[in-house]
């Protein structure tokens, strides 16, 4: 509740290349999106006021595989993730020698303001995603069926009582479902 919104998708975004985005690429994408859909009217056809173009984009950028935005951003919230000194991140020369230690040594050595740095450019985006997800008119909520499925490849010993029906799941980072069960069977998602 403390991490303020982005006023607009440009500061979203901005300070997301310390976690391994491209941002210079993603801003050009983000722009051209804009561009496109004020041409054609895109928000208005889909009962969204002009004002919502700064939602909408950062919206936009959780559904785009290049460059990618969410991916980075929930690796770093994933503890495992972060505590890995191979990260995605290290491996394609991204971060600085520093980021590629691990948490405790990064706050054994003095550190922490970029670990600080990392943790503001991803709460900042998350909150601007969050906000546009709320704001989001009453046709845009989810009204199929009760049932939704999420893949993933990692094995719990604990399935059945961990995911009961109607036990409530939180997740930290940003997730995708789907109602198709059918696409949980695709190699592909799972």
């Amino acid at each position: 509740d403390r991490t303020p919104c982005p006023d607009t998708w440009e500061h979203g975004v901005q300070n997301l290349g310390c976690l391994g985005v491209d941002v210079n690429t993603l801003e050009v994408v983000l722009r051209q999106k804009c561009l496109s859909w004020q041409a054609s009217g895109f928000l208005a056809r889909h009962g969204l006021d002009e004002s919502f173009m700064h939602f909408a984009i950062l919206l936009h950028a959780c559904t785009l595989q290049s460059p990618e935005v969410v991916r980075p951003v929930n690796r770093f919230f994933s503890t495992d993730e972060r505590m890995r000194i191979d990260s995605p991140e290290v491996a394609n020369n991204r971060i600085q020698k520093p980021l590629t230690l691990k948490l405790k040594e990064l706050f054994d050595q003095g550190h922490t303001q970029v670990f600080y740095l990392k943790v503001e450019a991803g709460m900042h985006f998350m909150k601007g995603v969050d906000v546009a997800i709320e704001r989001l008119p009453s046709t845009f909520v989810y009204s199929g069926p009760d049932l939704l499925y999420r893949g993933i490849k990692h094995v719990y010993g604990d399935f059945e009582e961990r995911f009961a029906m109607g036990k409530i799941i939180i997740w930290y980072t940003l997730k995708s479902v789907t109602d198709s069960r059918g696409l949980m069977e695709d190699p592909e998602f799972c």
